[in-house]
Order: C-alpha cells, then sequence, then structure tokens
C-alpha cells in the first residue's frame, strides 16, 4: 500500500498543476500564483463530474491519505514518508484557486454562471466534502497543523465565495453549522481562517510570511475595535435616562 501511494500522489499533485497553472506548470516559489481560470473552466466544463473527480478523489483524498497513512507513519517512527505525504498535501493548490474569481464562478455556478439548482447541489456537496474531511484532524501532527490550516483557509474561501456569488442565500443555513464546527474550532475558523483567506484573495497568491502576521494582527485590531464600540453603545443605552 505504501509504495502505490507513493506513486500516486506526485501522479495527483502533477495533474493539479496541469489544470491550475499556465502551460501546466508548478511556479516555483512558494508564493505562487497565476491561475490560469481558462484552464480551470476548461476542464470542470468538459465533463458533468469533472470538479467533483478534482476535488474530492484527488485533492480531498490526498489529504485523508496524510491524516490517516501519513499520521500512521509518524506513529511507527516513519518521518519521511510523513513528510513525502505532507508536502503533497501541502501541494493541493485549493487555497490558491479560489483566489481567482473566473475561476471560482466557473467552479461553482458551472455553464449557466447563475444561482441555478446546479449551483445548488454542487455548493451542497462541497459542504459535505469538507465536513468530512474535517472530522478526520487531529491536534497532534508533527507539521503543526498546517495541512488543517490550509484547509480551514480554503474553506473559508469558499464560504466568501458564496457570499458573493449569491449561493449562500439559497444553501439557507450558517455555513458553520452546515460544517458543524463548534466552540474552539468555530472561533479559530473566524480569528485565523478568515482573515487570512481575506488577506490571500486579495493579493492574489499565496502570503509570505510577514503578510499573514500583519493579516492576523489587522483582524484582531479590527475585532478589539469592534468590541470597544458594542460596549460604548451598550454603557450609552443603560445610562440613558428613563422617560415615563
Amino acid at each position: 500500500m505504501q509504495r502505490n501511494v507513493s506513486v500516486l500522489l506526485p501522479a495527483i499533485h502533477r495533474c493539479s498543476c496541469v489544470l491550475c497553472f499556465e502551460n501546466g506548470k508548478h511556479i516555483s516559489t512558494p508564493l505562487f500564483s497565476d491561475i490560469d481560470a481558462y484552464r480551470v473552466k476548461k476542464y470542470v466544463h468538459s465533463i458533468e463530474d469533472a470538479f467533483e473527480k478534482w476535488f474530492s478523489k484527488a485533492s480531498l483524498n490526498i489529504i485523508s491519505i496524510f491524516m490517516t497513512q501519513g499520521m500512521a507513519a509518524t506513529r511507527r517512527g516513519d518521518d519521511a514518508y510523513f513528510w513525502t505525504i505532507q508536502k503533497h498535501a501541502r501541494s493541493t493548490a485549493w487555497g490558491v484557486v479560489f483566489t481567482n474569481t473566473k475561476a471560482s464562478k466557473s467552479i461553482l455556478l458551472g455553464k449557466s454562471k447563475d444561482v441555478d439548482e446546479t449551483a445548488l447541489h454542487r455548493a451542497e456537496w462541497i459542504i459535505q466534502q469538507l465536513k468530512r474531511i474535517m472530522t478526520q484532524f487531529s491536534n497532534d501532527s508533527p507539521d503543526g497543523s498546517v495541512i488543517k490550516g490550509q484547509v480551514n483557509m480554503f474553506t473559508a474561501m469558499i464560504e466568501i465565495r458564496f457570499k458573493c456569488f449569491g449561493i449562500d442565500d439559497i444553501v439557507g443555513e450558517d455555513f458553520m453549522n452546515l460544517l458543524g464546527l463548534e466552540g474552539v474550532r468555530r472561533k479559530m475558523k473566524y480569528d485565523v481562517a478568515v482573515p487570512l483567506a481575506e488577506a490571500t484573495m486579495a493579493k492574489g497568491r499565496s502570503l509570505a510570511t510577514d503578510e499573514t502576521q500583519q493579516a492576523l494582527m489587522e483582524h484582531q485590531f479590527k475585532s478589539t475595535e469592534r468590541r470597544k464600540r458594542s460596549a460604548r453603545n451598550t454603557n450609552s443605552v443603560s445610562m440613558s435616562p428613563t422617560i415615563y
């Protein structure tokens, strides 16, 4: 099984590069960008379940392999195998695909470009796949939960695109509730994943370390200011004289 996976993962990684990037080449810098929206559109519209195969059977399955076989490898002391799988799990590209508006629209709205029944079914299917993969994450990964953070971020991007295209209106329920996120996981989504998703989408590429820190600091500052304004408004109301 280990040998088969070692052959499979590079093949899936190469497939993602061919689909996403101009000339089918993954840009060498970690700040990779330049998603080829036309290439993405041609693929996801080529056959009925093209996106489903790419998103779930390829990309999310790599992450699932990381969470099962990768974690099993680290428990038996096979660090080399763990980091090999982790490398491929990091290269699933969805954190960059959804920075591109045209590519996102091709995926989420399909050929009709409208929020129709097909878009609703795809949105519901995406949420189901994300919920499935999120239940597999543990908190003791040797990589410091990098893959978990990556999935949380492109999940936040998908939520943002849902709102941008009006898909959230027909889904009809809070995105976090649909994913089953509660407590600390819900807080981490809003305090970390969402601001990083917004900053990445604004840049149109993955963030450098200093940009990541800046995005989180700005979010914390804005959150603090909102809490202060809310507290002032509450105090103002409570101190207002009652008129009988």
